[in-house]
This record gives C-alpha cells, structure tokens and sequence, in this order.
C-alpha cells in the first residue's frame, strides 16, 4: 500500500534493487573529485579546468594527440578509427590546396632553369628551393653568359659571435 519495491517495510528488499558503482577514477591533480576528462595528449584524468590548465604545465603537455604515434592492435578501438580516418581526410585536403597554390606549382624562371642546367654541366647537383621561399628569394646565384662562371650567392654564418654574412655574385 503506497511502499516502494525495494522499500525494507514491503517485503520485497533487494529483489529490483539497482547497484551503481562509481567506475570513474579520482582526479590525477587533486584526487578531491572523480575524473571527468581524458586528455588526448597525454591520457590523464582531471575533474575541471583548472585542473586540466595545472596538469599541462606540470607534465608539459600541450594536451594535443599525436595523431601520428603508433597504436597497437590491441588498443585499437572505433575513435582511433574515426580518428584516423579523419587524419587522412585532412592530409588529403592539405595536398589538395597545394596543388591549386600558385607558388607550389609555379614554373622555375628561365634564369634559374639556365643556373641548374649549367650546374649539372659542371658536375654539381645543384638542388633549389621553391620561389616563395624566402631563402630562394636572398639567393642570387646565377650564371653569367659572358665569363661562363658561376656566380654564387654565398652565406657565411659564425654562431659563436652570432654573425652572418651574405656575399653576392662570388665566382
């Protein structure tokens, strides 16, 4: 009469009586609350923030997955799918847009088309930078018709006094 099924005055105690058992771990910063988050970077347990903000300067985590570190068969699961699958997704669209970038696929000039092709006369394997590079833009090195010389753009860098040096036009 108006008892509960797992009320002790019904008669019926234990009998639909649901256990739930706290499955989730204490905080790995405070150990004051249970854990709420999984950090994709570094897998420690945290409650909040504040927590989450403390265990990434302590461990130096950047609390980013390596997207690109090896998993095992055996702890490999649907999100490790999913997020693989997503990882190429991404690789393909950044292949994509290099293809359609200008500077990616532009045609090396006639100056430094004649600057490799003399370099392979000579014996060097002469490897250049794309043109929208900024080291390729400081280059100068060219190869001057009249002289048949080649002449360098030369950098001379000195670490221990923090000194660098770019020469043009050396023969």
């Amino acid at each position: 009469e108006g008892c509960a099924p797992d009320d002790p005055k019904s008669g019926e105690a234990g009998k639909n009586e649901e256990r739930v058992v706290n499955l989730s771990p204490p905080c790995e910063i405070c150990s004051s609350k249970k854990a709420r988050y999984t950090c994709p970077g570094c897998s420690r347990r945290t409650c909040s923030l504040p927590c989450s903000k403390e265990h990434k300067g302590r461990f130096k985590c950047n609390g980013k997955r390596n997207r690109g570190a090896y998993v095992s068969m055996s702890d490999y699961n649907d999100n490790t799918l999913v997020n693989d699958y997503n990882f190429l997704e991404d690789m393909i669209t950044h292949v994509s847009k290099s293809k359609r970038d200008p500077r990616a696929t532009a045609r090396p000039t006639k100056a430094r088309r004649k600057l490799a092709s003399q370099a392979s006369k000579l014996g060097m394997d002469l490897r250049m930078m794309p043109a929208a590079m900024k080291r390729a833009q400081l280059n100068r090195s060219k190869w001057d018709q009249g002289k048949k010389v080649i002449k360098w753009s030369v950098e001379l860098l000195f670490p221990k006094v923090d000194v660098r040096i770019l020469q043009h036009s050396v023969p």
